[in-house]
């Protein structure tokens, strides 16, 4: 016991020392800091924009959308992007015409659709672009705009504007803000050197079975196979620590693994695989608490002078949200 008690607290520690947030969620595209710029001094860009929205966005409504674009500085032009979620929500007409319409994927979240307009706007005065959109899914949606001015050996100049919506048949939220993130990050992350997949000894997989919603449980699943002996393995599950629970784990044909922490940062079993020996751990889970994150999975090996990352998993990007929640 007190072997498997040091070992616990030296997996904690590289675990601790080793940590690395995980990536977040749809985030808008960086911007490019104006020239002169840095960490302590941040000058407000020449452009005042502001986005907002008329109607509410249920499921098969029309709204408007009034894009706000004032320049403070003196161009000859502005161009002007807005990036709808392609699929989900469509331009519908207005009284703006989009120069061009474009679609393109975005790795984040997924095929976007870029309307553009470029035009001349005299500095101090407002240009209001208005489309309309029509809700044609339910989900978490954000519509973002970019506008940008080119002064030359002035620099080039932009600034953005969101809106988030929330849409679920009859009920819908919009804000200018993500809706409330009750989820907590673990910030672990595992430490070693990764070994490649294609020469790594343990092969996995972490997926899970259905989409995850509030108060309904979902099966976390993680399998592993083993293409040699291997002792001194230590196999975790990272959840957020708040949001989500654990309902249930069982794990099917582990029977050299001993579970050394559940319900903590990480769930962690250690022991030995044999070859050819395959490996399912199922979670079953339950969102308690509107929020985003990540769930991950790894296997490492320790060595007499090393840590060896064999294996690590992630499903990245998971959302629950409600409109009646959002706030």
């Amino acid at each position: 016991m007190a072997i498997i008690t040091d070992l616990l607290a030296l997996v904690m520690v590289l675990l601790v020392t080793g940590c690395a947030n995980l990536p977040a969620k749809l985030t808008p595209a960086a911007l490019q800091t104006p020239p002169g710029s840095s960490a302590r001094t941040k000058p407000m860009p020449p452009i005042e924009m502001d986005l907002n929205m008329r109607g509410r966005p249920t499921l098969g409504a029309t709204v408007q959308v009034d894009l706000l674009v004032k320049l403070l500085a003196d161009a000859p032009s502005a161009a002007v992007t807005l990036t709808l979620p392609a699929g989900s929500i469509e331009l519908a007409g207005g009284e703006t015409v989009w120069q061009s319409v474009q679609r393109a994927e975005n790795p984040a979240i997924g095929p976007v659709q870029h309307a553009v307009w470029q035009g001349s706007s005299p500095k101090g005065e407002a240009t209001v672009l208005t489309t309309a959109l029509r809700i044609t899914q339910n989900g978490y949606y954000q519509i973002h705009a970019y506008a940008y001015i080119d002064l030359g050996i002035g620099g080039r100049y932009g600034n953005f504007a969101d809106l988030y919506l929330l849409v679920d048949g009859a009920e819908a939220w919009v804000g200018k803000q993500p809706p409330k993130n009750n989820w907590t990050g673990s910030g672990l992350s595992p430490a070693g050197t990764l070994i490649p997949p294609e020469s790594s000894p343990i092969q996995g997989r972490l997926y899970l079975t259905g989409p995850l919603a509030l108060d309904q449980e979902t099966e976390l699943i993680y399998e592993i196979a083993a293409a040699a002996d291997l002792d001194n393995l230590t196999v975790g599950i990272t959840l957020p620590r708040k949001g989500l629970v654990i309902a249930q784990v069982i794990m099917l044909h582990g029977t050299g693994l001993t579970l050394l922490a559940l319900e903590r940062d990480p769930m962690l079993w250690q022991g030995r695989m044999v070859k050819g020996e395959r490996i399912e751990i199922r979670v079953r889970l339950k969102p308690v608490l509107t929020g985003e994150g990540a769930i991950s999975a790894f296997v490492s090996q320790q060595t007499a002078n090393s840590v060896f990352l064999l294996h690590y998993d992630a499903v990245r990007g998971l959302k629950v949200y409600v409109p009646r929640l959002a706030d």
